[in-house]
């Protein structure tokens, strides 16, 4: 009976245990609906959640800063496609700013994809390196010259930030962010 009752009890424990483990918030994807307040960057909202403004950076891309060339165009398309619209946010993870970085879709658009399929963003090879769709759309943005893919000597927005912050670093300047609204 002892022994009937343990397997009994282990059996249990073995299907609850799992359970436990996947809604756990780390193995939990939370989605949030948000309105959009500003936009900073080509691939970053400011959004209202719960009241609060809190940042969000676009999973898996990567797009001209707004001292770039072609960075105001980006922030330009981000405002096209959104507009005043309501957002959903598949929130991926926090960034080492805090801000959160997640998939973004307004309506049926999977903005994160749309902008670089406009030819506004590079594809994120770091972070999102599965994300086979968002390779496809680069190529295709390329060939079509769409967006910054117009001109041939795009530098990526990883070697401009680079760029700027040595300059900034011989000047002894702090390195700065610029804030942009279309």
């Amino acid at each position: 009976m002892k022994k009937t009752a343990v397997i009994f009890l282990l059996l249990i424990w073995s299907m609850v245990l799992p359970a436990i483990i996947l809604s756990s918030p780390e193995n939990r994807t939370r989605t949030v609906m948000a309105s959009v307040s500003a936009f900073n960057k080509g691939d970053n909202l400011i959004v209202l959640v719960g009241g609060r403004k809190t940042a969000v950076t676009l999973w898996g891309i990567d797009a001209p800063e707004v001292d770039q060339p072609g960075g105001r165009e980006a922030v330009a398309n981000l405002y096209r496609i959104v507009g005043h619209n309501r957002v959903r946010i598949e929130v991926v993870s926090r960034d080492r700013y805090g801000r959160i970085t997640g998939k973004v879709y307004v309506g049926g658009t999977y903005l994160n994809r749309q902008m670089i399929a406009d030819g506004f963003a590079w594809w994120d090879r770091h972070e999102a390196g599965a994300a086979r769709d968002f390779q496809g759309a680069e190529v295709q943005a390329r060939l079509a010259h769409r967006g910054i893919w117009q001109n041939d000597r795009n530098v990526s927005p990883f070697e401009w930030r680079k760029k700027v912050f040595n300059r900034n670093a011989e000047l002894g300047q702090p390195e700065t962010e610029p804030v942009a609204a279309p």
